[in-house]
């Protein structure tokens, strides 16, 4: 991280203490330090976590992230544990809200970018970010379905319900760009590494659909000639090509013409 993102981080951090010192809502310390840890849980990645990626890259930063999801989980037992009267439904709703966050932020940590040339430098991290966001975004829709439902017991049926529409649409969105990140992009990348050492899919492709298009040109401009015959005098690649183009001139008339008659 460079300093300007550590500065940054760091005012967003205090800024979050400040909010949970103003706001909180639990009592005795055990209980205030885990619901501090909730208010952290989303900048924690970006920070510590983030230069545990930056030393040991994604197998030392997997195990740490496990250790952050677990900790998540005891402060949401800590904090969830039956005080006032709440039932199951808005704990596990917010638990899930929570949890789905959290999970969207470690895999920010690892996105490498949107090139090719970093993808292709780090597919690990570029798989993991993309089953992240995907994770996190099931996680989060199933909260919201909660929420939406205690919203429509509680009376209140038409907001609720264009919200759980349009996340619904938005998850499904984002699922057909996250797949397609991890497979064509993937797989792109992959042959652009290839096609710098001199292989490749596309490499080898680009000659098998040269020789079909001068094909196809070739069975125009032959008149007449089969296509199965045009492609075995094209089997060679555009260069028979260039021959069949200078055949492109008007034909003489069969007709014997006459003497010419002198001026």
């Amino acid at each position: 991280m460079t300093w300007p993102q550590v500065i940054l981080t760091a005012l967003i951090a205090l800024l979050l203490v400040a909010c949970w010192y103003r706001y909180s809502i639990q009592k005795g310390r055990l209980r205030r330090l885990a619901e501090l840890y909730l208010w952290l849980g989303a900048i924690l990645p970006l920070g510590a976590l983030a230069r545990v990626h930056e030393a040991g890259g994604l197998a030392a930063f997997v195990p740490a992230g496990v250790v952050h999801l677990v900790l998540i989980g005891i402060a949401l037992l800590g904090v969830s544990a039956p005080a006032g009267g709440t039932g199951t439904m808005p704990r596990l709703g917010g638990a899930l809200l929570i949890l789905g966050s959290t999970v969207v932020w470690l895999g920010a940590v690892t996105w490498p970018g949107m090139a090719l040339e970093k993808v292709a430098s780090h597919p690990a991290d570029h798989l993991f970010t993309s089953g992240a966001f995907l994770v996190g975004a099931l996680i989060t829709l199933a909260g919201f379905t909660l929420l939406a439902t205690m919203l429509r017991d509680a009376g209140e049926r038409v907001y609720s319900q264009l919200g759980s529409v349009a996340f619904l649409l938005g998850v499904v969105t984002w699922t057909l760009h996250l797949a397609f990140r991890a497979t064509v992009m993937v797989s792109a990348a992959g042959e652009l590494t290839a096609s710098r050492h001199g292989a490749g899919v596309v490499p080898s492709l680009a000659p098998v659909v040269r020789v079909d298009v001068c094909d196809l040109y070739g069975a125009r401009l032959s008149r007449g000639r089969s296509l199965r015959r045009c492609h075995a005098e094209n089997r060679i690649g555009a260069q028979r090509l260039g021959p069949n183009v200078c055949d492109l001139r008007p034909r003489r008339s069969r007709r014997v013409s006459g003497p010419r008659r002198g001026l």
